[in-house]
């Protein structure tokens, strides 16, 4: 079947999501032979019926097309500067001078006011040469005299320690040679060890060759069994018996001898591994006698130097502590108390100088960022307090957008989307930078913040705009005109030209706007919708197809390929608008079924959405119209 599919990209915009429709199934009516809405109601009607079907409605055609389909809700937002200060003096005192006014465009590090700072640079003085005379003190009370004795005690509690350390691994070093020695014999009976078990098992698992396969034990056996044959044969009392008997245990006293031989020659005492193995066992007893016998003399020895070397460390250690004993008297616990004192007092005296300073210069009061001065509550001879803010600054090169949304759209709503801002017929593009995870305690919705790309929107700072944004949206998805789409009982249906006839077909709705309808079920997409709108257009009613439209051109090929087809579809009335029966269909008298569930948008923005037909209304409203 020629794909009358059209593929396009499409991106749309409004505020309705339709989802969820059920098909509605065609009405027939009882009537004999009727087509359409109707057939069957009597004898009048059906000729005044006739009399319309008979009347072709001309009409053109599109195919559904393939593309994206957004639905947007529309919020009330206002516009801010992304970053505000408010600047709050780190000193109270009378303001001396003000360097800015409302409107004013500051850097940071501008200077914006002074306060009056007569009395702190007298502090600062007072700081300065209380810092100076602590300095001077201390540099008194520790001399150098005191550095010298100092430095000749921890000079020799440097020498003391060495010793202890050089005896100290003496010591460590005689503990590791034992290990070391030790290692070696445990190394040399692992050897032995090892070798004493290739030897056992080379013994154990040794296979001598199977004498039997022998030609020499063959022929000794064939003798035995010669002579055991020769005297079965023969009779007891025959004087020859003696002799067989005789000549059968020579033949076997032959065999038991070739076989005792045998066994000698290939015995495992006698194989080249065997006298291999046996020497290596050998070597390896013998050195591990002799690393045992190491071991053993350097043990009768190591007795006697661990104590020499465990008495040298220790009057090391004694050594050394007396020196640390020295050395700590020499400095003194008194001294330690005496330089804390003397650091504390340096500390004391340098971060008073420290405060004096900084108290200083809080006096001059600076911008922290860029922007422009919004407001400046001080004035020269004002009196400035820690506590209420003097000025504030905003950035307005990045401005931003706050609204606030349901929890529908918080969930679509993501950071990164774009958003468009209107005001007065002039839109901008902005993009989400935060979506608040909790909503207000008294409105219940969710705060949502986007950066203004357009640089030019600081003007706007503080009015309040309406914001787009998509809560919605599907791609590649089949769609309909929404001017061809008609409503019965809330379920939407199209009608469909077949072979000159107009045949209703109800379908599943998805997303919907004032343009488009998506097609979730109930359409293939090589169909061709009809989008004339007529006031006799119906199920079954004669149609024929505007000149030049492309359905003309595609039936048109379909009659030359297929020449007896000339009824039509069989699902689709004839072309005098009967029902063939294939196309009849029972239904209940009440086929209306209602949508399952149509998205609305947040309750901030205004909605649009299409309107269904009244029950009973031929041909019904298009859907898409804005309410």
């Amino acid at each position: 079947m020629t794909n009358l599919w059209k593929t396009r990209k499409l991106t749309i915009a409004v505020g309705l999501a339709l989802a969820g429709a059920v098909p509605l199934v065609a009405l027939a009516a009882p009537g004999g032979g009727g087509g359409g809405m109707g057939g069957g109601m009597g004898g009048g009607g059906m000729g005044e019926m006739a009399e319309i079907g008979e009347s072709q409605i001309t009409v053109s055609t599109t195919a559904p097309e393939i593309g994206d389909i957004s639905v947007t809700t529309e919020y009330i937002g206002k516009i801010e500067p992304d970053t505000t200060v408010n600047i709050y003096p780190k000193t109270s005192g009378q303001v001396t001078a003000v360097y800015v006014s409302a409107g004013d465009t500051v850097q940071a590090g501008d200077l914006l006011f002074e306060i009056d700072s007569s009395d702190l640079e007298d502090q600062l003085e007072s700081a300065q040469a209380q810092y100076d005379s602590t300095v001077a003190q201390i540099n008194q009370t520790l001399g150098s005299s005191l550095t010298q004795s100092i430095l000749n005690a921890e000079n020799n509690l440097q020498t003391s320690e060495r010793s202890y350390n050089t005896a100290k691994d003496n010591l460590d070093e005689l503990e590791e040679l034992e290990d070391e020695y030790k290692d070696e014999r445990d190394d040399a009976k692992d050897d032995y060890e090892d070798a004493q078990d290739a030897f056992n098992d080379y013994v154990n698992n040794y296979e001598m060759p199977d004498v039997t396969q022998t030609e020499r034990y063959q022929e000794y056996q064939q003798a035995v069994d010669e002579a055991q044959a020769e005297l079965a044969a023969a009779d007891p009392s025959d004087p020859g018996y003696a002799d067989l008997t005789s000549a059968l245990a020579v033949a076997q006293e032959d065999l038991e001898q070739y076989v005792t031989d045998y066994n000698n020659t290939y015995a495992v005492e006698n194989t080249t591994e065997y006298a291999r193995l046996e020497a290596a066992l050998e070597r390896a007893q013998s050195a591990y006698d002799s690393a045992d016998s190491t071991y053993d003399q350097f043990v009768t020895t190591y007795d006697a130097t661990y104590e020499s070397y465990r008495a040298e460390k220790a009057n090391a250690g004694y050594t050394y502590s007396y020196n640390q004993e020295i050395y700590d008297l020499t400095t003194g616990q008194a001294l330690e108390e005496t330089q804390a004192i003397a650091q504390a007092q340096l500390n004391s005296a340098a971060l008073t100088l420290q405060d004096a300073q900084e108290a200083l210069e809080d006096c001059l009061v600076y911008a922290p960022i860029d922007g422009v001065i919004e407001d400046c509550l001080v004035a020269q001879y004002d009196m400035a307090s820690t506590g209420t803010a003097a000025v504030t600054i905003a950035n307005k090169s990045n401005m931003a957008v706050s609204f606030n949304v349901s929890a529908d759209g918080a969930s679509t709503i993501q950071v990164g989307d774009t958003v468009t801002v209107t005001k007065s017929g002039t839109s901008y593009t902005a993009t989400v930078t935060e979506v608040s995870s909790k909503a207000d305690d008294q409105s219940g919705l969710f705060p949502v913040k986007a950066a203004l790309d357009d640089s030019s929107s600081g003007s706007l700072s503080g009015v309040s705009v309406k914001v787009t944004a998509n809560t919605s949206s599907a791609e590649g998805v089949l769609l309909v005109p929404n001017d061809a789409v008609y409503y019965e009982d809330d379920v939407p249906y199209v009608y469909v030209y077949e072979n000159g006839t107009a045949r209703q077909v109800t379908f599943t709705a998805g997303l919907s706007n004032s343009q488009w309808v998506e097609m979730v079920d109930g359409l293939s997409g090589d169909e061709r919708i009809i989008t004339t709108w007529h006031p006799d257009l119906k199920d079954g009613a004669a149609v024929t197809l505007q000149e030049g439209d492309e359905a003309a051109s595609l039936e048109a090929s379909s009659e030359d390929t297929a020449p007896d087809e000339e009824n039509g579809s069989a699902s689709a009335g004839s072309a005098d608008g009967s029902a063939t029966e294939a196309g009849a269909e029972e239904a209940p008298e009440s086929s209306a079924a209602s949508s399952e569930g149509d998205a609305q948008g947040d309750s901030s923005a205004g909605e649009a959405g299409a309107t269904a037909p009244q029950e009973g209304e031929e041909g019904g409203a298009s859907a898409g119209q804005e309410e």
